[in-house]
């Protein structure tokens, strides 16, 4: 992501929660919320690449 270095990148779970807020630098996402893996399942991502286009949206699959 060193090319786009005011990127940011959000993770929610399927009710709209918030679970992870990374700017370009920090580490990215473990899995993890307030510490705890997350329950296996389907999350949202959105990373904004402040670029001036539509930020990217998908899912994440967390399987263990």
């Amino acid at each position: 992501m060193d090319i786009f270095p005011t990127a940011v990148l959000w993770i929610y779970n399927r009710w709209g929660q918030p679970l992870y807020f990374g700017e370009t630098g920090d580490d990215f996402w473990d899995g993890k919320y307030d510490g705890t893996f997350v329950p296996a399942g389907t999350y949202l991502y959105i990373l904004d690449l402040r670029n001036g286009h539509k930020p990217y949206k998908g899912t994440v699959t967390v399987m263990y």
